[in-house]
């Protein structure tokens, strides 16, 4: 309770909350056809979407191999509340498209993506992706945490 009391308010969190309640806000559900006529706009919307279920199921697979890898090994779990592994693995799995970029050698989630990577032949491509990665970073988390919490 004393952090709450402590905590400064910025100013342009404090004016979007007052602009924003006389406003409201709604979620339309719609065909792409009907939300686009533009053909070039929606072949780069479903190219994006099409990349990101990619990186997504790779990363569960490698986090899957990980995790196995880990048990047999006796090597230590990594820690399935930490957003930021879930983004590693979709990082690591996907490729900058005309950029080079460096991977920690020393890790574990690395040893294991490069066993990992000889059954990948094409990985998909995260450039300009970082946004979409760290929402779906944050999705995998709470599926992967509610999974355990359930079914365990």
């Amino acid at each position: 309770m004393e952090n709450d009391v402590n905590k400064s308010k910025r100013s342009d969190v404090s004016k979007r909350k007052t602009e924003n309640k006389n406003k409201s806000f709604h979620i339309i559900k719609m065909k792409l056809n009907r939300f686009s006529k533009n053909d070039t706009f929606k072949n780069i919307l479903v190219k994006n979407v099409v990349n990101m279920n990619k990186i997504k199921s790779y990363a569960y697979h490698l986090i899957n191999f990980h995790t196995l890898r880990c048990l047999e090994n006796n090597l230590e779990l990594p820690d399935y509340n930490n957003q930021n592994f879930y983004y590693k693995a979709m990082a690591y799995i996907s490729r900058f498209q005309n950029r080079k970029e460096t991977i920690n050698e020393n890790e574990e989630l690395v040893k294991s993506l490069k066993l990992f990577m000889d059954n990948i032949i094409d990985p998909p491509f995260k450039s300009y992706c970082g946004n979409l990665i760290n929402n779906a970073s944050l999705e995998m988390k709470i599926a992967t945490v509610n999974h355990i919490v359930l079914n365990y």
